[in-house]
């Protein structure tokens, strides 16, 4: 398995498809990282959330100012961050998930399905970590703009019942120090382009999404496309204070229909095109059809989010 593993990296590496797969949309962290608590009640009263988290009816748009892969954590193998996909704990062994067995997230919960991460680290060795680069690049310079709106917000702390917008946005962002888009930039909404429409709740400051099909933006080269993110699911770590929000995209993606997108591409060789097809398929972990083959592949995307205006 080692050896087919570096021989998929080498594949991959060759054409970065998993740099332009991640240039469409890209959430794991924990339910609580990068969230603050309620703020600290005047002296001599009584601590009121209310306080904090004022009833209200808003709307709050953010850009993706970060898109990484989740890999599994440094030197903790089996251990990366993402979504229970298929809501079961599947072993090593498994036939139900072609004998691939599920993650555990840095917090301890089992069943994460996130075979991407197991992938990551082998590509990032044979391309010298360049994957996250290219992505970042891309959205620095306008290429790659994301951004989610949640509206109908009551209580910024605790909602049962949010509306969560994605889309593609363009302009020309400022890029600040620190190499990602600054926050408080206005956007346009890009026409043309799928936009998702998800429900969501707010739990502890924390955006959890309903599952829900995502469409992923995809460029290869100076090819673009659309795939699907299926049984997508978003978590966002809102801030109080108008700061990064770090969050988390995961979902599956069909072997099929990035072969598709693959086949055609004119200037990748078509050995080069099997030996991708061919590796994703042994990572393969979701999806069983009746021949006993995985159809989708589990991954997740690392996001941080900031506060930003969106035009429509």
């Amino acid at each position: 398995m080692k050896s087919s593993r570096s021989a998929i990296a080498r594949a991959l590496s060759g054409c970065s498809l998993f740099a332009a797969l991640a240039a469409g949309c890209g959430p794991v962290v924990g339910p609580n990282d990068g969230a603050t608590g309620d703020a600290a009640a005047p002296e001599g009263s009584a601590p009121d959330a209310r306080v904090a988290c004022p009833t209200r009816n808003s709307t709050q748009s953010f850009v993706f100012a970060r898109i990484a892969f989740v890999r599994e954590e440094m030197g903790m193998t089996d251990v990366a961050d993402g979504f229970n996909l298929d809501n079961r704990v599947s072993r090593l062994g498994d036939t139900l998930t072609c004998r691939a067995g599920d993650l555990t997230s840095p917090t301890g919960e089992t069943g994460i399905d996130n075979q991407l991460a197991r992938l990551m680290p082998t590509v990032d060795q044979m391309t010298g970590g360049a994957v996250d680069g290219a992505i970042q690049a891309a959205i620095n310079n306008g290429q790659m703009l994301v951004a989610i709106t949640v509206s109908g917000i009551e209580d910024d702390c605790n909602d049962d019942g949010v509306d969560v917008t994605l889309q593609r946005v363009e302009g020309m962002p400022f890029v600040g120090s620190d190499m990602s888009v600054d926050p408080g930039q206005t956007f346009d909404r890009m026409r043309m382009v799928p936009i998702s429409q998800l429900r969501g709740r707010i739990t502890d400051r924390t955006l959890l999404t309903d599952p829900a099909m995502l469409p992923l933006p995809v460029a290869i080269l100076d090819e673009q496309f659309t795939l699907q993110f299926y049984n997508a699911r978003i978590r966002l770590a809102l801030s109080p204070s108008g700061g990064d929000s770090p969050g988390i995209i995961g979902g599956a993606i069909s072997l099929s229909e990035f072969g598709q997108v693959l086949a055609q591409i004119e200037n990748i060789p078509e050995s080069l095109k099997m030996q991708v097809n061919g590796g994703l398929a042994l990572f393969a972990d979701l999806d069983r059809n009746a021949m006993g083959k995985c159809e989708k592949i589990s991954g997740a995307l690392r996001i941080m989010a900031r506060p930003a205006f969106v035009l429509e």
